[in-house]
């Protein structure tokens, strides 16, 4: 449905976006690792509504009464595909700006509701995250319903830092890490 006095798109679900920017010609330096811009798949399954707000870039996409799924595989340069990486939540709000070249890129991007992420290396868990491409810091919290892991070991939260790999947590309970 399109509001066009409010200007604003709804999509009812259950709903699928399929991304398949497997032969992009990358444009740019210094992409963020899950920048749309870079040859990759994208995926996103089992939103319930998605709202984008056409004046200030900014989409809401909210579950039913299962998670929604989001995918990210990159393509690398020989073709083949990179390590996948999956997250799983409620709520998605993103928050996009235009780049030098005139398409969107995400440019913040909180996930609520709980949340799971499952790269190759690490998995952390919680009920809120944070996401800030300038930076490529993601930032896990937890709540007494959706408390913190880190690869299944309790924690504070999780800073996550996408360029050099480095994560932050600090663990508050005996578990396996």
């Amino acid at each position: 449905d399109y509001f066009a006095q409010e200007q604003y798109l709804v999509a009812t679900g259950p709903g699928v976006i399929k991304a398949d920017n497997s032969n992009a010609q990358e444009t740019g330096k210094n992409l963020n690792r899950y920048s749309l811009r870079r040859r990759c798949y994208g995926l996103v399954e089992n939103f319930q509504t998605l709202t984008y707000f056409l004046k200030s870039d900014w989409i809401v996409a909210k579950a039913g009464t299962h998670q929604m799924f989001l995918g990210y595989v990159p393509v690398l340069e020989d073709g083949q595909l990179g390590e996948p990486t999956r997250a799983y939540t409620g709520i998605v709000e993103a928050y996009l700006s235009k780049t030098p070249e005139g398409s969107l890129e995400i440019k913040d991007l909180k996930a609520q509701q709980g949340v799971v992420y499952e790269g190759q290396e690490i998995k952390f868990e919680g009920s809120e995250m944070l996401y800030n491409a300038e930076d490529s810091l993601v930032l896990v919290r937890g709540n007494e319903s959706n408390p913190c892991f880190l690869n299944g070991t309790p924690v504070d939260g999780v800073e996550y830092n996408l360029i050099t790999g480095k994560i932050k947590g600090k663990i508050i309970a005996p578990g396996m890490f």
